[in-house]
């Protein structure tokens, strides 16, 4: 994770979190925010325990976000118990016109983005009960492509600092890191021939979820999405289709963007094409 994330939420953990420096009513997509936390997770929940708020508890977890809708993400937990047990839940992360639901309903203090959309953090607050006194609770979601964590901060109505009630960190899994570099917008330059002038479409990779991978070309939803990443490169393959028929695509992520094909059987031609990613 980059430096300024990692000083970031020590600031959050240590209670100095300063006052916002952006405010927002939603939270940001594209390659942004939402397309960061798509994935597998693995990692450790820490917590303080309730009983005498001093002993960190460890337990290994595991996270597997998707997309419900444009505006909700689900989040599966399973959790290893100090007995070998596993307990497993599930939460929305929704954006609503009041402010974020997460179990609750947050307010945005904070949303920011490292400028590139690779990197975000947003803080959420709110006024509730932690075992059992008032309390602002605010919870830190800090997010890049590889890392992950979600932290929630206590502060007590006779307190002047907060204290870190519990912290989610992740990796992402090793077989999908390569392929979170693949969700974004994409822009496509179709032209037909070296020397022709661009034709700019969009390639919007929504979710890569195991081997598979959901999105739009064209304007057109994707069909049967694939990826392979066993051969030293991440390839992907899709179909898409109009009246004259389906066009099977393929492509491969390299280090200046996408380079692809589109095979149309209706119209019998065999296309060429570049991708990079959209800025924004």
């Amino acid at each position: 994770m980059h430096r300024s994330w990692r000083l970031a939420i020590s600031v959050l953990c240590l209670g100095a979190l300063s006052a916002a420096t952006q405010s927002a009513t939603a939270v940001q997509e594209g390659p942004g925010f939402y397309d960061l936390l798509i994935g597998s997770w693995e990692g450790e929940l820490e917590y303080l325990d309730y009983g005498d708020d001093r002993t960190l508890v460890r337990l290994p977890t595991s996270l597997v976000v998707q997309r419900e809708d444009a505006t909700t993400l689900t989040l599966e937990y399973s959790f290893e118990e100090p007995d070998g047990s596993i307990v497993e839940s599930r939460e929305r992360l929704r954006k609503t016109p009041k402010g974020i639901f997460f179990g609750a309903l947050w307010q945005i203090e904070e949303q920011s983005s490292d400028g590139s959309g690779r990197a975000h953090r947003l803080v959420m607050t709110r006024d509730a009960e932690d075992n059992g006194r008032p309390a602002t609770i605010r919870t830190a979601i800090v997010a890049d492509e590889n890392e992950l964590t979600i932290t929630k901060l206590v502060q007590y109505e006779e307190a002047e600092e907060y204290l870190q009630r519990n912290q989610y960190r992740f990796r992402r899994e090793a077989a999908e890191v390569a392929a979170s570099e693949l969700v974004g917008v994409w822009t496509v330059d179709l032209r037909p021939t070296p020397d022709a002038a661009p034709y700019l479409q969009e390639f919007v990779v929504e979710s890569v979820a195991g081997d598979s991978i959901v999105g739009m070309f064209y304007g057109t939803p994707i069909e049967e999405g694939r990826i392979n990443r066993d051969w030293g490169a991440l390839r992907f393959a899709f179909v898409t289709a109009d009246g004259s028929g389906p066009y099977n695509h393929s492509g491969m992520l390299t280090s200046e963007g996408l380079v692809g094909m589109t095979h149309s059987l209706g119209r019998d031609f065999l296309a060429y094409w570049t991708a990079v990613r959209a800025i924004r």
